[in-house]
């Protein structure tokens, strides 16, 4: 998990030294005006020769450069270091793209193969492809949100933060999900079904240890 949050770091460093930093070089984010934005998603929009050489922009990019400078600012802003974030109200470059791809059965086949070997992290993999629920609600499930008697359901009250339409949300559980939650609980006796890594784990022979 923490090489792939590096390499996101990474990829989001080299995108700012590729795009932003040739536009506004080394000045100070409290000097950097709505209108130097502008100009700056417009130029790479267009793709300007001049200011990235042997790079193509285009409006795609020009939507990438906007979002990440905008999360750049709001965070500056929120920790005091500009007076206000000069990319709020800046308009979209291109589009937003919809996501129309989806898994092909062989492709489903070999993620749930591949999960059965990953212990507790596979078991979630597996939970949403049965319950089609989103991957925050499913990662958080609590113990308490299941029943289990012969109608089993996984229960989100409508009082609960990670519910979003602030109603009761029921999933029914299949007979699969409900293995899936047996091979859990074989592994983990924790408040959350997925337990952090950082969580006590039941070994074979009962003892308990950390991953």
């Amino acid at each position: 998990m923490f090489g792939v949050l590096l390499k996101n770091i990474n990829e989001k460093k080299n995108f700012f030294s590729n795009w932003v930093i040739p536009a506004i070089g080394t000045r100070p984010c409290g000097s950097i005006k709505k209108g130097d934005l502008i100009e700056m998603f417009n130029a790479v929009a267009d793709g300007d020769e001049k200011t990235w050489p042997g790079k193509e922009g285009n409006a795609k990019t020009a939507e990438r450069v906007r979002i990440y400078c905008g999360v750049l600012f709001n965070w500056a802003a929120s920790e005091d270091l500009v007076e206000h974030s000069p990319s709020v109200g800046i308009k979209q470059r291109a589009p937003k793209e919809e996501r129309e791809r989806v898994l092909s059965d062989s492709e489903i086949r070999a993620i749930w193969e591949a999960a059965g070997e990953l212990g507790i992290y596979g078991q979630l993999v597996r939970f949403l492809f049965l319950t089609g629920q989103r991957s925050g609600r499913t990662s958080t499930v609590l113990r308490s949100e299941l029943t289990l008697g012969e109608s089993p359901i996984w229960l989100s009250p409508q009082n609960s933060e990670k519910n979003k339409s602030k109603r009761n949300h029921e999933t029914p559980l299949s007979p699969q999900a409900l293995d899936v939650l047996n091979k859990v609980f074989a592994l983990a006796d924790q408040e959350y079904v997925f337990p952090a890594r950082r969580a006590q784990y039941r070994g074979n022979g009962g003892y308990t240890y950390e991953i």
